[in-house]
């Protein structure tokens, strides 16, 4: 399994950000060994996870809804960034005005991307993370930060999960 820093809704802090983005060489070689030695490695799932994982199957059919409600305000230049950046190509321009349609992943490349700060979404605002998302930003900290460990993050609540995967 990999763990990414979040893009969504709870901004990971800082310290456990870089930790994430300096242990995915290892976490992918061990999945790599794992793959190529023909290792499983299954677990049986905690109930919370078991709502996790069924929350997640919702979530595509909610990064949809989600998607196609996204609009482009006046500050909007159409410089097309978005479309270009869009792995789903959910967005265009039609009528010389955004839009977007409903294959949305919930990737929020657009709205953190937009040089403009001009895309903003109809619902689940709170999805959106106040001070943006940056993994380019969490890649270059954790080049200056190599060497962090996870003394002093919280190893409870929202991210302990995260901290046991970063102790594995």
């Amino acid at each position: 399994m990999i763990v990414m820093p979040s893009n969504f809704g709870a901004p990971t802090p800082d310290q456990l950000a870089v930790r994430l983005i300096n242990i995915l060489p290892s976490k992918i070689n061990t999945i790599i060994s794992d793959i190529l030695s023909q290792r499983s490695n299954f677990a049986q799932p905690k109930i919370q996870d078991r709502f996790f994982a069924a929350a997640g199957k919702m979530e595509h059919f909610g990064a949809k809804i989600f998607g196609s409600s996204i609009k482009a305000s006046d500050s909007c230049n159409k410089c097309g960034l978005c479309i270009k950046n869009c792995p789903e190509k959910n967005i265009s321009i039609q009528n010389d005005k955004i839009k977007f349609g409903f294959k949305c992943i919930w990737c929020l490349k657009c709205i953190y991307g937009c040089p403009c700060g001009a895309l903003n979404p109809g619902m689940m605002k709170s999805a959106v993370i106040k001070d943006g998302f940056s993994i380019n930003r969490a890649k270059q900290m954790a080049e200056v930060h190599k060497d962090d460990k996870t003394e002093g993050l919280p190893k409870n609540g929202l991210w302990g999960g995260i901290i046991k995967y970063l102790e594995e």
